[in-house]
């Protein structure tokens, strides 16, 4: 089957990365282009056949297989490209606009100048469910309510082995006797199952477990 246009990427005989994202999605879009157009070309019958001597270790394995195979590196590796596009947005000092949930999140300790008593409680889960424990304390400092109920920043603080922060939200109405609806454990439980036994001996010593 003649190929169905000159070679992109990597193949082209003056080949060299894409300098931007832009370039990098432009070689993408063609190279799908082509990849479709090579497919319509084949028939079932010529997909059910073995991919041959080409195909080295592979040559007993049907052309079908090599397609899935294919499609398989497209999903996994485009996953990829998105968690690195992901991380970098999230990376400290990127942290312009966005809304006050996505600042919490991203642990935007600024936040602290903004918010009132309300919208810090509105921003304790979010910041705990991350790990941004130095704005959970900050958050508990400017009167954010803790939850009784449920899956508490408390559980979080306790499993994480961050006894700084399970100190402060005890001792700001954090309740330990707060049951989670997953694994039906208080906030010791999550600290002995996950071996954090420092904070395990701090909530042992405040509800006398």
């Amino acid at each position: 089957m003649p190929a169905q246009g000159t070679p992109i990427g990597l193949d082209a005989p003056d080949a060299a990365p894409p300098a931007t994202a832009t370039d990098a999605l432009e070689m993408l879009e063609r190279a799908h282009d082509r990849w479709d157009a090579h497919l319509h070309l084949v028939t079932e019958e010529q997909l059910a056949m073995p991919i041959g001597p080409v195909g080295g270790e592979y040559a007993e394995r049907t052309r079908t297989s090599y397609v899935l195979h294919m499609l398989d590196e497209f999903i996994h590796h485009g996953a990829e490209v998105s968690l690195l596009r992901d991380l970098w947005g999230w990376q400290p000092g990127r942290l312009d606009g966005g809304s006050t949930r996505e600042r919490a999140m991203r642990g935007d300790m600024d936040l602290l100048d903004d918010v009132d008593a309300d919208q810090a409680t509105e921003l304790l889960d979010p910041a705990a469910d991350h790990g941004r424990w130095e704005l959970v304390l900050g958050l508990v400092e400017r009167g954010a309510r803790l939850r009784t109920s449920g899956r508490t920043p408390l559980h979080l603080a306790a499993g994480a082995g961050e006894v700084a922060v399970v100190r402060a939200l005890l001792d700001h109405g954090g309740d330990p006797t707060a049951t989670d609806p997953v694994f039906e454990a208080t906030p010791l439980g999550w600290a002995r199952y996950l071996g954090q036994p420092a904070t395990a001996a701090l909530l042992e010593d405040r509800t006398g477990s």
